[in-house]
């Protein structure tokens, strides 16, 4: 009997964990992801590195109105800059804070309209951002238009614009570059 039962158990084992492998691999055999809607070349990487790191400079140094001179807004599939009143009410918001640090936690491209690059700020004096105590974090979602990125604050409301993290929304799945 004990010579039937380990063989079988073997087996059931093992085609148990290929019956599982082969379900979680996506398109391009990567575990659970699929194939990005553009391919993104080490340029677009550095265009949105500089975008970001600059927007995350002028955040920690409660440099608010550099830092919304750089937002973009998507309105009927185009790219604008932030009118007046819209300004008005960023800088209003985050005058009511003071920045003590601010980095990128994460960084997800998915297209040229839907990504996510989420930024944390200290807002409290005692706060530790790399324990992310006393912080706040918002989204800002790089947007390339016209052989050019821009920054806009996340909405999920603009125009071709949805939540990269959804499985509901085509294509299904994204690809975090950094975090």
């Amino acid at each position: 009997m004990k010579r039937f039962t380990i063989p079988v158990i073997l087996m059931a084992i093992f085609s148990l964990m290929v019956s599982c492998s082969k379900s979680k691999q996506g398109q391009d055999g990567l575990t659970g992801l699929k194939k990005p809607e553009m391919s993104f070349e080490s340029s677009d990487t550095i265009v949105v590195n500089a975008l970001v790191d600059e927007y995350v400079n002028y955040m920690a140094n409660n440099q608010f109105e550099n830092a919304g001179s750089m937002l973009r807004k998507i309105e009927n599939d185009e790219i604008r800059l932030l009118n007046n009143e819209e300004l008005k009410e960023f800088l209003m918001f985050w005058s009511n804070f003071k920045i003590y640090a601010a980095k990128c936690k994460s960084f997800v491209m998915r297209s040229g309209r839907n990504n996510d690059i989420t930024v944390m700020v200290q807002i409290s004096e005692s706060g530790d951002i790399e324990q992310e105590l006393g912080v706040t974090s918002f989204h800002l979602n790089p947007v390339y238009q016209d052989g050019q990125w821009y920054l806009t604050l996340l909405d999920l409301k603009a125009s071709g614009v949805y939540d990269v993290y959804s499985e509901k929304e085509e294509p299904s799945n994204v690809g975090i570059v950094a975090n």
